[in-house]
């Protein structure tokens, strides 16, 4: 009798490939949300999590989006109206979703860099926080001034900022600078309540 393949070869097996992907993408670009809706049903019936479907198909599918705009092989508008789609899938499987409870609530920040004006990703882990019963604020405008205020005047326990590609990096590093002088001054203050926070 042969050995069973490894769990983990399984496991790899069933997760979503680039064809995948870029079916899906194709779909996102047609007018039939039920279509895509059906399609993310049957890769989830393949017995993946629906953490795996958010960060490693619906994520990349708009990554791909941009991509195919990048090779001319759609425009703007088409790609706009893919991530929309995309946003409506996110609703829809949030909807019947959930993950268990946390014994503890806790408070996350999503925000996103200034120049970065795609927010799939931090939507998804948003909804995953959220699923979890974290409870998550949201600050998607971008503005650098915003982000630190919310800070500023909030307790947080984890700050997840995300950066859309390089150049956004040094704006990114600036704010950073700015949290953590914040928490340093409000630690000797004696505001602080000896909690660590994480900025990721």
């Amino acid at each position: 009798m042969p050995d069973a393949p490894p769990v983990e070869s399984l496991i790899e097996a069933l997760r979503p490939s680039s064809a995948d992907i870029d079916a899906l993408a194709h779909i996102v670009l047609g007018d039939d949300l039920e279509a895509a809706a059906t399609y993310v049903t049957i890769m989830r019936d393949r017995g993946l999590s629906m953490e795996t479907l958010y960060m490693e198909l619906l994520e990349p599918t708009a990554r791909h989006l941009g991509e195919m705009w990048d090779n001319d092989e759609c425009d703007f508008i088409d790609v706009t109206i893919g991530v929309g789609r995309l946003q409506k899938l996110l609703a829809i499987f949030n909807e019947t979703y959930t993950l268990p409870e946390l014994g503890t609530r806790r408070r996350v920040l999503m925000a996103t860099t200034p120049g970065n004006q795609h927010s799939l990703g931090a939507s998804m882990i948003e909804r995953l926080l959220s699923a979890a019963g974290w409870q998550v604020d949201a600050e998607y405008s971008g503005i650098a001034d915003e982000i630190i205020n919310a800070v500023r005047h909030n307790w947080f326990a984890v700050i997840g900022l995300t950066a859309g590609s390089d150049r956004q990096l040094e704006a990114l590093k600036s704010i950073i600078v700015e949290i953590r002088k914040d928490f340093y001054r409000k630690s000797g203050d004696g505001i602080g309540d000896g909690s660590r926070r994480n900025c990721t």
